[in-house]
């Protein structure tokens, strides 16, 4: 968690200035990570400003200025000044600035992207704040406001965010990793996740570069909801030797199962060295959940196979339906695809977003099946030859 911490304060001057993109910056901004808030921006009229980082006990306070023109925003902090352009719809740093001030996305091994989704600057506060949940997490402390079970499903969330995102931070990510992974040994395990159907494969990705895929059918067969919060996988090679190893879910259906509900999950991990034998799949749950959702109607899933210039092309299709009086955002699809076996060979997804479903209305949510699937099916004479779908609408209550 120290380690976290640093990155946090050393990254906290470039990331308040991202509120600029807006046409009132005056006024109070909150520094997130990972949606808890870890301090606040001041910007003031009289064009001062003040940032106040808050982590686990520890309190960091700059004082500095802050000007704005059509095109640019200069915030000067600590005789710092970094100058950000406004291309009309974002903001950015241009490399000299940021490592003057020993940042590097590439040395970091991430993208801009990635940094947005790690930090960001809001107006909104997030659900509680970094040292809520290190308190919580170290000691069990529950911040005044908030319930037990409040509190676990909010790191049940954070720990599914990350691990969402673990499959592109690479190295620069170690060290959350490892933090996160022992909040989630002290969290309390949920309800057990009966796995129904499972296939594990070995397959060529680019190049003779090779990845483990496991996929399964899950169903909840307990008296209670319960919530997927993560997954990892571990490939072996013949002498049963670690081979390969992610510890995020690559694909997911709903995560949130009532009795008897089903979904899909798929794990993916890149081969290290020579080829996997096994592998050790690992589903984790918990009987605490941020946000429930509803299942939605599915109808016509199936395979859709198109020849283009010499090259098979295949979309995954399935039509959801709201069948009630008012309108439904969030629709989701997962849509598993057989070979003619009845193997699971992987998984496709669709979501309308933030998107509305319009009362008594249908729409078909399409996907393109991953290449590397087709390519394995054709090398080894499989066909792929039906689908299997599952709707739902997030957040529904």
């Amino acid at each position: 968690m120290k380690r976290i911490l640093t990155l946090v304060l050393s990254l906290c001057l470039l990331f308040t200035a991202f509120p600029a993109m807006a046409e009132d910056l005056g006024g109070t901004w909150y520094f997130l990570m990972l949606g808890m808030t870890a301090g606040t921006l001041e910007l003031n009229a009289d064009g001062t400003a003040s940032l106040q980082i808050t982590t686990d006990g520890s309190e960091a306070t700059e004082e500095g200025t802050w000007t704005a023109e059509e095109s640019a925003l200069t915030l000067t902090i600590r005789d710092q000044v970094l100058v950000l352009s406004y291309d009309g719809t974002a903001l950015k740093l241009d490399a000299s600035a940021l490592e003057a001030m020993g940042v590097s996305a590439e040395g970091m091994g991430m993208s801009e992207s990635m940094m947005d989704a790690l930090l960001q600057v809001s107006r909104e506060p997030g659900k509680i704040t970094l040292g809520e949940f290190s308190a919580f997490s170290s000691d069990g402390t529950v911040p005044e406001g908030r319930t037990q079970e409040e509190m676990e499903a909010i790191q049940a969330e954070m720990l599914t965010a990350v691990f969402g995102m673990m499959g592109g931070l690479g190295g620069a990510m170690s060290d959350l990793s490892s933090a996160v992974s022992d909040l989630g040994s002290a969290a309390e395990e949920g309800p057990e996740l009966t796995v129904l159907e499972e296939n594990f494969y070995v397959r060529k990705i680019w190049d003779d570069q090779l990845e483990g895929i496991y996929i399964a059918k899950v169903q909840n067969q307990n008296d209670v909801p319960l919530y997927i919060s993560e997954g990892s996988i571990i490939l072996k090679d013949a002498e049963g030797q670690e081979a390969g190893k992610a510890d995020y879910l690559s694909r997911c259906g709903s995560r949130y199962l009532e009795p008897g509900e089903i979904s899909f999950i798929c794990l993916r991990a890149d081969a290290e060295g020579g080829t996997p034998t096994d592998y050790e799949a690992v589903l984790r749950t918990t009987g605490s959940y941020y946000s429930t959702d509803g299942q939605l109607e599915v109808t016509n899933p199936e395979l859709r196979k198109t020849e283009n210039y010499g090259w098979t092309n295949y979309t995954v299709a399935a039509t959801l339906t709201n069948t009630g009086d008012a309108p439904l955002s969030q629709a989701n699809v997962v849509m598993a695809v057989r070979d003619a076996d009845g193997h699971l060979m992987d998984l496709a997804q669709g979501s309308l977003y933030q998107n509305e479903l319009a009362a008594g209305s249908t729409i078909t949510l399409l996907d393109t099946l991953d290449s590397s699937t087709v390519d394995y099916c054709t090398e080894n004479g499989m066909e792929l030859s039906s689908v299997e779908a599952f709707g739902w609408v997030g957040n529904y209550n």
